[in-house]
């Protein structure tokens, strides 16, 4: 049986070199730089999150295809359990902002978070922010 390919826009702990790349290193295939809009917050001293907005900055990442068994091992690390189910990020489907390319993202949704106690990430160049590493 042949599996399925997605393509997955990942800015923290799931990049290359980041802590948990391993969840998704043997089901990738390809990766290449991205960006959406949005902002990012600190959510604890270990990974961020993002909250999708217009007004928001560009956020770097990368764009990973990947065998689409990974979105579960992916959906476990952050908390996802499925449509209408109490989420700790929601998976959702978004457009890159300046490539012909789209995927799922995981994301906070606004309206369900306190965001107002965390610290917006705004490291980067101009309008555009990027995970720090946390060590």
């Amino acid at each position: 049986m042949i599996e399925d390919l997605v393509n997955v826009f990942v800015y923290g702990t799931l990049m290359r070199g980041e802590r948990n790349h391993r969840v998704v290193k043997g089901h990738m295939l390809s990766t290449e730089p991205g960006t959406l809009t949005g902002i990012l917050y600190n959510i604890s001293e270990h990974y961020p999150a993002l909250i999708l907005d217009e007004q928001g900055f560009d956020v770097e990442g990368e764009w990973m295809t990947v065998h689409e068994s990974a979105l579960k091992e992916m959906d476990r690390l952050e908390g996802y359990n499925g449509p209408g189910k109490h989420n700790f990020y929601e998976r959702v489907w978004v457009k890159d902002l300046h490539k012909e390319i789209e995927g799922w993202v995981y994301v906070w949704e606004s309206s369900s978070k306190n965001i107002e106690n965390y610290s917006m990430i705004t490291t980067g160049i101009g309008k555009t922010v990027n995970f720090i590493k946390f060590t």
